[in-house]
């Protein structure tokens, strides 16, 4: 749905997207998603949400209220390329290389008042470049980012949020063992922010998503996504970011008692020599 999910209630991926809509997420939730992407690339996640606070025996916050007081989410966000052709200054092969990064997310949002929320994520980041040393083993990099959000519900069936991320967010390496002049050098993410509306229909049959967004070095861009519900169990959805098209679909059943989802999208990349092909997987508890 073109990545637009800034307001998108009710979902682990708020971890990465939002931390604050994760005061929206029901209950106990489980997602992981694998792309196949061109150029053997690979981007993956799993990541699990659930709302926190007292609680009454029908799930219900003690009170009356409707909606948790708080929740939390964790996620593991991998993306890599392997056989990387590695040439010296000359242009001699000396090797086939990798990548990995990797980022541990922890969200949480808090509703200080009703009808509004406020979250924040921290995010360890690492960054692995295996066999690099003459010894064999792997250059790596640490670093830290944080991401703040808002996410608010003016009236039922229609969401707004905002996301600042990567905020402090930098890579620090150090190659003193590696090239005979090495140094020690930081790599800053670039900042940006994602500012989203959802709106779902009563019947919860349709829902339509639009979201502007900004980084440092960045002209501004848009995404809008919609799905469409064609009965119990099938959705159908279609995105575009960026000005690429992407079409999708999810299937969902009652398994155990428990709902169980798996979705797929194929997402555009004119640049590039193929499509992306994400494939998802969730649960209910």
């Amino acid at each position: 749905m073109g990545g637009a999910f800034a307001a998108v209630a009710n979902t682990v991926y708020s971890v990465h997207f939002n931390p604050a809509a994760l005061i929206s997420v029901s209950g106990p939730k489980l997602a992981a998603s694998y792309a196949l992407l061109p150029l053997d690339r690979q981007l993956s996640f799993l990541g699990f949400a659930t709302s926190v606070g007292p609680r009454s025996p029908s799930g219900k916050e003690v009170g009356g209220g409707e909606r948790p007081r708080a929740g939390v989410g964790v996620a593991w966000i991998r993306a890599g390329v392997e056989e990387i052709d590695g040439r010296d200054l000359d242009g001699r092969h000396t090797g086939m290389l990798s990548n990995s990064e990797n980022a541990f997310v922890f969200g949480f949002a808090l509703e200080p008042r009703r009808g509004l929320a406020l979250g924040i994520a921290g995010k360890v980041l690492y960054n692995r470049f295996p066999g690099l040393m003459e010894d064999g083993s792997a250059v790596t990099s640490q670093g830290f980012g944080l991401d703040i959000g808002a996410y608010a519900e003016p009236f039922r069936g229609f969401s707004l949020g905002l996301c600042v991320d990567n905020l402090n967010a930098h890579y620090t390496w150090n190659t003193q063992g590696l090239w005979e002049h090495g140094s020690t050098k930081t790599d800053r993410f670039p900042r940006g922010w994602r500012l989203g509306a959802a709106y779902r229909d009563e019947g919860k049959r349709a829902m339509m998503l639009l979201q502007l967004e900004g980084r440092e070095g960045s002209d501004l861009r848009w995404a809008t996504g919609g799905e469409w519900v064609v009965f119990d169990g099938l959705s159908l959805r279609v995105g575009i970011r960026r000005n690429r098209p992407g079409i999708g679909l999810g299937v969902a059943q009652k398994l155990f008692g428990r709902e169980f989802a798996l979705d797929y999208a194929l997402f555009a990349e004119p640049e590039a020599p193929g499509a992306d092909h994400w494939f998802g997987w969730q649960l209910e508890f």
